[in-house]
């Protein structure tokens, strides 16, 4: 899946540097924003060939995109898990096949 999004550039939007990106298809239907907007709070004018805002862009896309995978994790339907015996105690058995009992 990741393998295929294109790595995330700084935008500019109102004198900052951005992370600006589409959600992707595959997680649209957990994420209805349509384009992802997040701010560096870092300056234009303090960087202005956006060499710092670069890895803070390339940082908040990487936890987005775990974001997004989390809620397509946490969304598809869990295998249900087949029934398993209870876990029997040795002791407990061995007093049942002895014929002892607990008074």
């Amino acid at each position: 899946m990741s393998a295929t999004m294109k790595s995330a550039k700084p935008t500019r939007i109102d004198g900052f540097w951005h992370l600006a990106r589409r959600v992707p298809k595959i997680y649209a239907h957990l994420d209805r924003r349509g384009v992802v907007k997040i701010s560096t709070r870092m300056r234009i004018s303090d960087d202005p060939r956006a060499i710092r805002a670069r890895g803070v862009v390339e940082k908040l896309d990487a936890e987005l995109q775990y974001e997004w995978r989390e809620r397509l994790r946490a969304a598809r339907p869990l295998a249900s898990p087949k029934p398993t015996a209870p876990p029997t105690c040795p002791a407990a058995s061995s007093l049942c096949s002895v014929g002892g009992s607990f008074r």
